[in-house]
């Protein structure tokens, strides 16, 4: 599905970056960027990128407004 709305908005000639956690191999947060001493470089280069965006659209799994768990 990201892959399908990257490709829409690409064809509308938007500059896209699909950022996806399990690619990018990123840790479980217990607090917020800003309050992180030492951020590791993966999380860094999120920031920045997050950053220089205009907007963002999160794609997630999700079932009739809950995620599914089993």
């Amino acid at each position: 599905m990201a892959k399908w709305v990257v490709s829409k908005f690409e064809a509308k000639g938007h500059t896209v970056s699909l950022v996806d956690p399990v690619e990018l191999d990123l840790p479980l947060l217990d607090k917020m960027y800003k309050e992180m001493e030492s951020p590791s470089e993966k999380l860094q280069q999120l920031q920045k990128t997050i950053k220089e965006t205009d907007g963002y659209i999160p794609i997630t799994l999700e079932y009739n407004h809950v995620y599914l768990q089993h």
